[in-house]
């Protein structure tokens, strides 16, 4: 297996080229793309982080995520996110490396940034040891409500 790394700058690159991409595949929609805000700048060592996994890291936590916001309970929603964040070597969210890359909600994107500094993984091995990981984690939410009981 070799490892393969990418500087803070060709990290920068890549997450805005996917980005991007994604914007334009959901141009008029209610969308939010971008840094999720909050934690201000990582602090991690970008050279260290492995971004050619060969599966995302199994989610471990937490046990329950929050409610989904009441927007998305409507007949026939489906909504979708998908996020990109740094996990250090113990499988805890990066404060400050999450992006959302894809969404279609404006209100589920701004869900999936509040919930994401919650998330645990089993930590990423490479040659028997932890290292950090850029993880995609996307999300999906459909509602359908149920038709009315006859009286």
């Amino acid at each position: 297996m070799h490892r393969r790394t990418l500087s803070l700058a060709g990290l920068l690159v890549a997450l805005v080229s996917v980005a991007a991409s994604a914007q334009e595949r959901v141009v008029g929609s209610e969308s939010r793309t971008g840094k999720c805000g909050g934690a201000g700048e990582p602090s991690i060592v970008w050279d260290g982080v492995a971004t050619d996994l060969e599966a995302t890291p199994k989610l471990v936590g937490p046990a329950q995520l929050p409610a989904y916001p009441k927007s998305m309970y409507r007949d026939n929603y489906v909504g979708r996110i998908l996020l990109s964040f740094v996990i250090d070597t113990a499988g805890a969210v990066v404060p400050g490396t999450v992006q959302v890359v894809e969404s279609n909600d404006q209100a589920f994107s701004e869900w999936g940034c509040s919930v994401a500094n919650r998330l645990r993984y089993a930590p990423v091995k490479r040659g028997g040891r932890s290292v950090s990981a850029l993880v995609p984690q996307p999300f999906t939410f459909a509602a359908h409500v149920a038709g009315r009981r006859p009286m």
